[in-house]
């Protein structure tokens, strides 16, 4: 009984602890504003009252408002307490107050849209200190009062340029709160007044904008005639403004203004049709895809394209308008027209478009027509092509064969990777042929299975000609897997010094270092100089490769460090030992120290393996091993920046050696 009464206690303890804690008192806060405490309690005072003030406070509050220091704060607890006690207190203070308090006040006063602050404002507007008088303009947009729109009408006249900015931004509010309580006719007078106001271009387009969505279809003859504006930025103003305003009726009036605007503004006018999603527009896009400036005809494609493949309108009958007029300028003399054209034609949806395309590669159409499809088919990846390529591809002119076997490659599925093989077997011009190479190397990657289709090129190998043979050699190295490198290593046998030659860099292209052991072996016994030279190299590029494991470069490192016998291979061997951290790797760096052409490049990878070498766990273990070579180093007398990290090393290293 005496265990179940503690665990009680010890429960209702820990919920009485973790229970939030206590609203703060209203009246303790008051206390801390009338009393001498710090700027800092009075300000923490304030913000406790922002959140939980009421009646009681305002006075406390108000008495802080001429204070520079606390003035914001009070004010930041009195806009949040509910009441017409407040609007009261903050307007009684006005007289009161100047400067920065007076500013702030004022803008409480249309944080709160107190509409009796309206009279007290009106005066301020003719205040001598320009803030105080912008400051009462925008409290009494906040307002938004006919009065407060009334006070701000009749001041503007006569406003200073240097506020005359924000008097109109006043009225602006102003006009936004009459509308909202429906007020229409009050707002448009304001918009009206302001659109006409000679200076402060963006309070003229920002009471356009009123002026015209506020009259809804009634504003279109408003907004035809800002379009039609010589003044560019009330244009373009306009069109900002079309994207607001709903229906075809605006597009059709749109589009008729087209052809009368200058070459510049039609290119925007036809940027907001591209954008509107209505087909009504179509004709004046037709039309000004004909104009005789290339920005309008590559702006007016545009438009054309971007309708013609929006999900909202697109269709076959929208395809259909817009096909001819991409096809008619596909061929045109101008790049960026011709360009934009394609660029619509490989947009548009449909196997209408494709039958069109297909169409260009009949033997009747010029040259030009027949690869410009090839260029559209690899674009569109349009399959249905596959056969129609596939004959090209026996073509006598030897630019078709070659992009049509090029296409052929991009469009290939894996079933149709033996017609590829066919080309590759068949080719006798070298353009082809290597067109061929590159398009069953590529397509060979979508082969269902990578090994089985290896081994039937292999199958091949015995009929083929020396430079199909090295051809192979390449596809099997895009391919990679076992019985690629199977079908690489015979062609090391191959009677023919090129395919030799073409197998031993295929091996490099396995980066997990299968290949290593034939091109050492080639590196090693090669009768041939310039194959031995070549295998070294491929050793050399595969040792630096960041792929291959730090362990099986390393290997590498040691197999190649005999053979190594010019300064160019000697180098790039103390590059692939460089990247090591392996003390290993400065066993091998050391004899090279000696060679004064090697010295540069032999300090460098001594010290970059030394910095690894030290880093971790393993950096005390490896220290015995770095000083050594480190002072070596410096016995060099290398460059000021390698020094002075060579000495910042041995300090390390020998720091660690007697910390172990």
């Amino acid at each position: 009984m005496r265990s179940l009464l503690l665990v009680t206690t010890l429960l209702l303890a820990g919920l009485a602890h973790s229970a939030p804690p206590a609203p703060p008192k209203v009246s303790d806060l008051v206390a801390v504003l009338n009393s001498d405490s710090t700027q800092k309690a009075k300000a923490d005072a304030c913000r406790e009252l922002a959140r939980v003030g009421n009646h009681s406070a305002i006075a406390a509050l108000a008495a802080l408002l001429p204070d520079e220091k606390l003035s914001h704060m009070a004010r930041y607890a009195l806009e949040t307490i509910p009441g017409s006690a407040v609007d009261k207190a903050l307007r009684n203070s006005l007289p009161k107050l100047s400067g920065p308090p007076l500013i702030g006040v004022i803008g409480s006063l249309g944080v709160r849209r107190d509409p009796h602050a309206v009279p007290l404002l009106d005066k301020l507007l003719r205040s001598d200190n320009p803030q105080v008088a912008a400051a009462a303009a925008r409290a009494l947009g906040s307002i938004g009062t006919s009065s407060a729109a009334h006070s701000l009408t009749a001041a503007l006249p006569d406003v200073p340029h240097d506020v005359q900015l924000a008097f109109c931004e006043g009225l602006l509010r102003c006009a936004e709160r009459l509308n909202e309580h429906g007020s229409k006719s009050a707002a448009l007078e304001i918009y009206d007044h302001l659109r006409a106001m000679p200076e402060a271009t963006q309070v003229r387009t920002a009471a356009l904008r009123g002026a015209i969505l506020l009259r809804q279809h009634e504003g279109l003859p408003l907004l035809l005639e800002a379009i039609r504006s010589d003044d560019f930025t009330v244009f373009a103003s306009a069109t900002r403004i079309a994207r607001e305003m709903p229906g075809t009726d605006v597009t059709l009036a749109l589009a008729r203004e087209l052809p009368q605007l200058p070459p510049d503004n039609q290119v925007v006018l036809l940027q907001f049709f591209a954008q509107r999603d209505d087909a009504a527009a179509l004709n004046a896009l037709f039309t000004a895809a004909a104009h005789h400036d290339p920005a309008v005809c590559v702006a007016a494609l545009n438009a054309i394209a971007s309708l013609a493949t929006c999900p909202a309108i697109a269709g076959p009958d929208l395809t259909g308008r817009v096909l001819p007029v991409f096809l008619n300028l596909l061929f045109h003399s101008n790049n960026s027209i011709a360009q934009a054209a394609e660029n619509g034609l490989v947009a548009l949806p449909g196997r209408g478009v494709d039958q069109a395309v297909l169409s260009m590669l009949d033997s009747n159409n010029q040259k030009s027509h027949r690869l410009k499809a090839f260029a559209l088919i690899s674009r569109r990846r349009t399959t249905t092509a596959f056969p129609q390529a596939l004959k090209l591809a026996q073509d006598a002119d030897p630019d078709l064969r070659v992009a049509s076997i090029r296409v052929l490659g991009e469009l290939a599925a894996p079933q149709q990777l033996p017609d590829l093989l066919n080309l590759l077997m068949t080719a006798r011009d070298p353009g082809d042929l290597e067109a061929a190479e590159q398009s069953l190397a590529a397509a060979s990657q979508r082969a269902l299975n990578l090994e089985n289709w290896a081994d039937r090129l292999a199958t091949h190998w015995d009929t083929a000609s020396p430079p199909q043979k090295a051809a192979l050699v390449r596809v099997f190295a895009a391919m990679g897997g076992t019985n690629a490198l199977r079908g690489v290593r015979l062609a090391l046998t191959d009677a023919d010094p090129t395919v030799r030659s073409s197998s031993i860099r295929a091996l490099r292209s396995w980066n997990n270092g299968e290949g290593a052991s034939d091109l050492l072996s080639v590196a090693r016994s090669s009768s041939q100089s310039a194959e031995r030279d070549l295998a070294l190299h491929s050793l050399l590029e595969l040792a630096a490769q960041a792929d291959l494991p730090a362990t099986n470069r390393l290997a590498l490192c040691h197999e190649i460090a005999p053979l190594a016998k010019t300064e160019g291979e000697k180098r790039l061997l103390l590059a692939a030992l460089g990247a090591l951290r392996s003390t290993e790797a400065l066993e091998l760096i050391q004899p090279l120290l000696n060679e004064p052409a090697l010295k540069e490049e032999a300090c460098t990878a001594a010290v970059n393996v030394s910095e690894r070498a030290l880093e971790g766990t393993q950096g005390a273990r490896s220290a015995p091993h770095v000083i050594p070579i480190i002072e070596k180093v410096l016995d060099l007398e290398p460059k000021a920046a390698l020094r002075k990290r060579a000495n910042d090393l041995l300090d390390q290293a020998k720091s660690k050696e007697h910390s172990t």
